[in-house]
């Protein structure tokens, strides 16, 4: 029996529409599960026609949940609402609202075991922001209405795998978040991951916080005092697990010299910022640590090519690909 797998539309402003289309039209994944698109029809059609192989009265029109009885269905949850007003690449409180309500629905759905795993397309928090939605992005919703609170935002991709030990806060404030007891989870997430992915033994790479780990205490205390005593716990669990390193060289040993599976970094740029520069149409963001699956393609909304035809679908297809397996 296919799995069932729920698909957000994200901002409808964006590219979100377009690369579900896209990725859908891959006929191995198209195969492979059951799709829910949670979404407005008019842009998901529309996308649809432009940009997929798949007859339209293929896809069935629901306006709330029912077990598919297609290999796609579009759950236009809109209720006939008036989207007209959006428009591709431009920013409005509308479409952030939307693009919230799809969410919320999505998670239902998986919570309530109605689909095994959910994709996300990219929202704007500029439009959430608009709409007076007080959330950062879709990790801290999915955590928020999972009553999950050990969770850390990850990436997936082939040549190299991040797990993230802060997310969203401003550089001057990573000092004072980093903690033993979290920087300790993040590794035991790491490892549980790669495990479910079927690395037999999971090797791990901390990063340092400091310019080369912090030089024995000459560049910085946290190294020392926080981050070695975090290795040091997972260590003693049996983890196979090494750090602080040198930011400026583990990812080279994880990347070139294949000396680890997955990477701890310290703040977003620290790990987004190489992972982009060798799988920036491929990396996947997933959610560990919740109860659900959860992943999405690791880009954002994309205004500025919205509407063109021209985005690049790799990322959401890895991102189906990957809920597929996990699932």
């Amino acid at each position: 029996m296919k799995p069932t797998i729920a698909i957000t539309a994200g901002d409808l402003a964006g590219i979100g529409p377009e690369i579900i289309a896209k990725a859908l039209n891959h006929q191995a994944v198209y195969e492979s599960a059951n799709f829910l698109i949670i979404g407005d029809r008019h842009h998901i059609l529309k996308n649809f026609q432009n940009y997929s192989q798949h007859q339209l009265e293929q896809i069935c029109l629901l306006e709330s949940y029912s077990p598919p009885n297609a290999p796609i269905s579009i759950v236009d949850i809109t209720q006939h609402a008036d989207l007209s007003s959006i428009k591709a690449g431009q920013l409005s409180a509308l479409s952030g609202q939307w693009s919230f309500n799809f969410l919320e629905y999505g998670i239902n759905l998986v919570k309530q075991g109605q689909s095994q795993a959910l994709v996300t397309a990219p929202i704007n928090k500029t439009t959430w922001k608009m709409a007076t939605i007080n959330y950062p992005g879709h990790t801290e919703v999915i955590a928020r209405q999972t009553n999950t609170t050990n969770y850390a935002m990850a990436f997936y991709s082939e040549p190299l795998k991040i797990i993230l030990e802060t997310i969203h806060i401003p550089l001057s404030q990573v000092a004072t978040r980093i903690s033993q007891q979290t920087i300790y989870n993040k590794i035991i997430l790491a490892h549980q991951f790669l495990k479910q992915l079927g690395f037999i033994e999971p090797r791990i790479g901390v990063a340092g916080l400091n310019p080369h780990a912090g030089e024995h205490g000459l560049l910085g205390q946290e190294d020392s005092t926080i981050i070695l005593p975090a290795v040091e716990q997972a260590k003693s669990q049996g983890i196979n697990v090494a750090g602080p390193l040198p930011a400026d060289t583990i990812f080279y040993a994880a990347y070139q010299e294949k000396k680890f599976d997955m990477l701890v970094a310290m703040y977003h740029d620290q790990g987004l910022a190489p992972l982009k520069m060798v799988a920036i149409h491929d990396a996947v963001n997933i959610t560990l640590g919740l109860p659900i699956i959860r992943t999405s393609p690791d880009h954002g909304t994309a205004y500025d090519i919205a509407g063109q035809g021209i985005a690049n679908e790799s990322s959401m297809l890895e991102a189906l690909k990957l809920a597929l397996k996990l699932a």
